[in-house]
């Protein structure tokens, strides 16, 4: 352990190689083979599940229950969007955000007590 005197400097020196040493660390990782090979097989195999899953959409479309449930989600949007629903995610959006603004300016008031 170092006996001299620590310093203001000391301590921003430290941020500084903390942060060169954590850049070091992500540059090297960034490069490794490894996660080169990761990523590419990550890719091809959300490829390959985009792919199927666009194939079974297509054949589910076809289908008696996929026309209905398209139906059913054209008739969900069409009340989504009405002005009643509208309304009603408007008022309770509104009285959600007063309720978290309340709590925060208590958090607020409380922690400010404190010091």
């Amino acid at each position: 352990m170092d006996n001299r005197p620590q310093t203001p400097d000391d301590l921003k020196e430290e941020f500084h190689n903390l942060g060169a040493n954590l850049k070091d660390l992500l540059r090297i990782t960034w490069e490794r083979e490894e996660r080169k090979k990761v990523q590419a097989d990550v890719e091809a195999g959300l490829s390959e599940l985009i792919a199927a899953l666009s194939q079974v959409s297509k054949e589910l479309a076809e289908t008696p229950a996929g026309q209905r449930l398209r139906a059913e989600a054209k008739d969900l949007q069409a009340r989504v969007q009405s002005s009643e629903v509208q309304e009603k995610v408007h008022s309770e959006l509104l009285e959600a955000l007063r309720k978290v603004n309340a709590d925060l300016r208590k958090l607020s008031d409380r922690w400010g007590n404190r010091e």
